[in-house]
């Protein structure tokens, strides 16, 4: 499938890759491409998003926002029974002062030193819708605009993440649309 991609929109994949080791993530999820197509200012969907107004700085902000916490929330564990303070006590007393701690911390570095991050189902999806978009545009290679249309689209196949947080930032798959489409014309003009 790789093999119709552009070198931007398989640099977005590389770049995708990098965004989820920074943020500690276990596999490549769609938020991530979304990451990385905001990454590179000159490619189609970087043009299109920065029409848009929406920025890496921003992105990565609200992503890392949504993401994994680094620490177990207490107030998450009690609702389903769980007393935090019980079980760092208990692994305190079995395995001394600060166990709990030192196993969460050795926990993310073996998460950081691992090699290449699988894609999601959701970001396997949302590459596949990448390729639909292609099709529908009647393009023989996919750009990074056409990753960028099914990450804005959000059906029910993808995960919507993108599609909330491109919304919730004045991008919503319409407008997100209208950028790629503008983008494309001053790419084929220039």
């Amino acid at each position: 499938m790789f093999d119709r991609f552009t070198t931007d929109a398989r640099r977005a994949v590389t770049l995708a890759q990098g965004a989820a080791v920074t943020l500690d993530a276990d596999a490549i999820e769609p938020e991530h491409l979304l990451l990385a197509l905001a990454h590179d200012e000159t490619s189609v969907a970087g043009r299109a998003l920065a029409s848009l107004g929406v920025d890496r700085a921003t992105l990565e902000e609200r992503v890392r926002a949504g993401g994994r916490p680094d620490t177990p929330d207490p107030q998450a564990l009690a609702l389903v029974g769980v007393d935090l303070e019980d079980v760092r006590a208990r692994a305190d007393a079995t395995f001394g002062a600060g166990a709990l701690d030192r196993a969460l911390a050795e926990a993310a570095r073996g998460r950081r030193r691992r090699g290449r991050l699988p894609l999601s189902p959701a970001a396997r999806s949302a590459i596949a819708g990448a390729v639909e978009e292609a099709m529908r545009h009647r393009h023989r290679r996919i750009d990074p605009g056409h990753l960028l249309l099914a990450l804005a689209e959000g059906d029910e196949r993808r995960t919507a993440a993108p599609s909330r947080l491109l919304t919730t930032l004045g991008a919503p798959p319409r407008a997100v649309r209208q950028a790629v489409a503008a983008a494309w014309a001053s790419a084929d003009a220039a």
